[in-house]
């Protein structure tokens, strides 16, 4: 009946996936590894299935530079894929996230900020994903049942990130973190960063994390 059946895709959203090369990746993990075993100790107090949250000033030490850089090249190269007149971004908040065994982190966004990130320190498998929920607020509306889930249906996306994984994303969007289903520590460092003429005024995390050893050095 149809010569043709074509799909558009309108208005995507991004999520941008960088994975440092091997060497690069295992030189600045053990560069983040031994700044937070200072700042914060091998292993922050456990808190249940609770996720440990530092303050959000690591972009402000020194032993940090290395990560700072790397996130500042994967904005610039963002910025310019989007065609972005205005480039003057700056970090508004940088912080670690230990996960224990069975910890989660329930869906939210990150405010007044252009762009937000995950650079992960250790990913074991079953604490290696980080889920986007569906931005559109009318989805629910009418909800079928699926013979099977794939990309037009879906109302969640994993996207699966390992060791030296820097992902970006709009700071809008809805995401959370499952269960860790490992025996082991999730370690991720998340930031945000915004147009420096609004990151002065109106950026900086509202939320209190858990103080540092010392103040920043930068």
């Amino acid at each position: 009946m149809f010569a043709a059946v074509e799909t558009v895709e309108l208005f995507p959203t991004h999520v941008w996936v960088h994975r440092l090369a091997p060497e690069a990746r295992q030189a600045l993990n053990r560069t983040l590894l031994a700044a937070l075993d200072d700042l914060v100790g091998p292993r922050p107090p456990k808190q249940g299935f609770r996720t440990y949250q530092t303050d959000q000033t690591l972009h402000r030490y020194k032993a940090f530079a290395p990560l700072v850089a790397a996130i500042e090249a994967a904005v610039a190269g963002v910025l310019e894929r989007m065609a972005v007149k205005e480039r003057r971004m700056e970090i508004t908040g940088c912080w670690a996230n230990y996960g224990e065994p069975g910890s989660a982190h329930m869906p939210h966004h990150h405010a007044n900020n252009f762009l937000s990130g995950v650079y992960y320190v250790a990913a074991p498998e079953g604490g290696d994903r980080i889920t986007f929920h569906d931005p559109r607020p009318q989805r629910e509306i009418i909800e079928p049942a699926y013979e099977t889930t794939n990309r037009f249906n879906q109302m969640m996306q994993d996207v699966k990130v390992t060791e030296g994984s820097l992902i970006l994303f709009p700071g809008w969007i809805t995401h959370s973190v499952k269960p860790n289903k490992s025996q082991g520590l999730r370690i991720s460092i998340a930031f945000n960063a915004m147009f420096t003429d609004y990151a002065r005024t109106i950026s900086a995390p509202r939320w209190p994390g858990t103080p540092l050893k010392r103040p920043p050095d930068m």
